[in-house]
């Protein structure tokens, strides 16, 4: 009871001092002025409007899909927090919206224009605010893309040199999967899609040095810090990642040790249930560290938006969740219980291959089926049936989602389906697990 009443109360202290930092740097950001981002942001806008908002990079295939419609919202709301109010200008996250118009052509009008905002979007922080206005002082959105395409390939590489040293193959298998079947290197080119693959790998990375230094953050609050950076740059689209990929490293990494708990052979029964013990502890500590921080991150936004601007956040908070829950797909009426399997089905076949039309399709099937063959017959003995457990029930993780939140889920399908590289890699750890090809023995001597 006292380590968790002590963890509880450094989480508090934790979630207060970086809420306090992060509002800051949003509030400061917006201090600098129009003039010194008004070239880039203009050039960004006409490059927007010379292609299609949501236009497909490969024809048909839906992990091709761009979104330049929330960029081009984004980019607004950067152009527009600019004033003599910075707190209250960050918490209404204001731009400038014509409804007869495309948001990139509105962007281009009211950087052209001068146009003031007319439109708020406070349900979100929208923190890569903070991020974006420097950034446009010296590039346009188009340099972005490259610059954390850049960005992104030094973080994969990092962490896939990190846990090479460690001898974690799976782990380097299954996210290399991952990455493949969710065509990471179409991410960049919407900053929608960047902020939680970018979160979800410097998580990972963190995950990998927690696991040689005990002495740092419980993993409860470690995990709280990557809910709350995720609501607070997130747009509600592949948030679960910041949760799922670090936490199947860290479960990987905490049960394997320094390499002699895995494949050991032993059938100790009271050691399996230890394992199990120590499995579930940390998949739970973990979702509720992040999902506080995530939630509480939310409301501290909805909380402060409401105190400055004295709006009423009740109706707009009401409005929001209830679309995303439960409204209607293009006014369709669909039965409910078939709604719930298309959500899922939709996000399913828009992984790679089974996007790439009917041969891709029958390639993931015979890959479904030999990862199912080799898994059962060529089974080792003795394996961990704990952390095969807690691998399953992070990786089930993105289909909890996209049931919960199955509207949002449905319509979005085309971004919100890349939170299955959590269920990829747990797959590649479960196969390692019951191959026992899962992490290669290090030779004495060897650090």
């Amino acid at each position: 009871m006292n380590k968790t009443i002590k963890t509880i109360l450094t989480g508090a202290a934790v979630f207060a001092a970086a809420a306090l930092i992060l509002t800051a740097v949003l509030v400061l950001s917006n201090g600098i002025p129009r003039s010194a981002m008004k070239k880039n942001i203009l050039a960004s806008a006409e490059y927007l409007c010379e292609g299609d908002m949501f236009a497909f990079e490969w024809e048909s295939v839906a992990a091709s899909r761009m979104d330049h419609y929330a960029d081009s919202i984004l980019l607004g709301i950067a152009w527009q927090t600019d004033g003599d109010h910075p707190l209250e200008n960050v918490m209404r996250s204001a731009y400038y919206h014509d409804p007869l118009k495309e948001e990139n052509e509105n962007l281009l009008d009211a950087v052209r224009d001068d146009l003031p905002s007319n439109q708020e979007y406070m349900r979100y922080w929208h923190g890569s605010v903070a991020l974006v206005r420097p950034l446009l002082t010296v590039m346009s959105v188009r340099d972005m893309y490259v610059f954390f395409a850049v960005l992104m390939v030094i973080l994969i590489a990092l962490l896939i040199i990190m846990l090479a040293r460690r001898r974690a193959l799976s782990p380097v298998i299954g996210l290399g999967a991952g990455l493949i079947m969710t065509a990471a290197w179409f991410v960049p080119e919407s900053l929608e899609y960047t902020w939680c693959y970018l979160l979800a790998l410097v998580f990972s990375i963190l995950a990998v040095i927690r696991s040689t230094r005990k002495n740092m953050l419980p993993a409860a609050v470690f995990f709280m810090l990557a809910g709350m950076l995720t609501s607070y740059m997130d747009f509600l689209t592949t948030e679960t990642l910041t949760l799922t990929i670090p936490l199947l490293i860290m479960l990987y990494l905490e049960k394997n040790g320094d390499g002699s708990a895995a494949g050991s052979g032993r059938d100790d029964s009271t050691k399996e249930r230890k394992g199990l013990a120590a499995s579930v502890r940390m998949v739970i500590s973990a979702a509720a560290g992040w999902f506080a921080g995530y939630a509480c991150m939310w409301a501290l936004k909805w909380i402060l938006a409401a105190l400055v601007t004295h709006a009423d956040m009740r109706s707009i908070v009401m409005e929001h969740v209830t679309e995303r829950l439960v409204g209607d797909v293009s006014n369709l009426q669909i039965i409910a219980d078939s709604y719930y399997g298309f959500s899922i089905s939709r996000n399913i076949t828009a992984l790679l291959p089974f996007g790439l039309g009917n041969g891709g399709l029958f390639a993931g099937v015979i890959i479904i089926i030999a990862c199912i063959y080799f898994g059962f017959v060529y089974r080792r003995k003795v394996f961990d049936r704990a952390k095969i457990l807690a691998f399953s029930v992070v990786g089930l993780v993105p289909y909890l989602r996209y049931l919960v939140v199955y509207n949002h889920s449905y319509i979005h399908y085309f971004f919100t389906f890349r939170a299955q590289m959590a269920t990829v890699l747990a797959i590649a750890l479960i196969l390692g697990e019951l191959l026992g090809t899962g992490r290669k023995k290090q030779r004495k001597g060897c650090r």
